[in-house]
């Protein structure tokens, strides 16, 4: 079965190629140094299989360059919630500020624990809370990121949203099947 990256997501430490659902695994994700910039000639090595691993599908895949956002807000890498391919628009796992995270703050330590910590004081925040792949990049587009998205073998950067939405269809088996995007792109 051919793997399926449905989120790329570049920020300030590099890359992270977030894969469609697949039933019987959690939020499955490949960690890398690209940047929006050398994105598009390191994409065909997502595309082999090598290694005993199967190819990836990248075509339709959302992209996601938070890169001049966090140089002038590093607040949000923190504040913003965590990404989960498995759910759908509107839908949030979001993270108790009850009992388990009781049990949980001393187990913890360093940045983990103070995040934690603040989870607990002001459950309304939402940095360890999940969404959707779409709701996560709606958050980061309200803050300026740049979105696009990867077809025909580059990278076609979008002016607005609308277009990621004509590209995601949402069923409740796969949670971003691409299909065709209408518009302008660009590099």
């Amino acid at each position: 079965m051919t793997e399926r990256i449905v989120l790329v997501s570049f920020g300030l430490g590099g890359s992270t190629a977030y894969l469609a659902p697949q039933e019987g695994y959690g939020t499955c994700f490949v960690q890398g140094y690209e940047t929006p910039e050398t994105w598009d000639k390191r994409a065909s090595e997502y595309q082999q299989a090598r290694n005993g691993r199967e190819p990836r599908e990248l075509e339709g895949a959302i992209l996601l360059d938070k890169t001049n956002v966090l140089r002038q807000h590093s607040r949000y890498s923190f504040d913003s919630p965590l990404v989960d391919p498995k759910l759908k628009p509107g839908e949030e796992d979001c993270l108790s500020a009850g009992a388990p995270l009781d049990r949980m703050i001393p187990a913890l330590g360093g940045m983990f624990q103070f995040l934690a910590v603040r989870k607990k004081l002001q459950p309304q925040w939402k940095g360890l809370d999940s969404v959707s792949v779409q709701d996560y990049v709606k958050w980061w587009f309200d803050r300026g990121a740049r979105v696009g998205v990867f077809k025909e073998g580059r990278s076609h950067w979008l002016r607005d949203l609308s277009q990621i939405d004509q590209a995601a269809e949402v069923s409740q088996s796969d949670n971003l099947r691409p299909s065709s995007l209408d518009g302008p792109g660009g590099t």
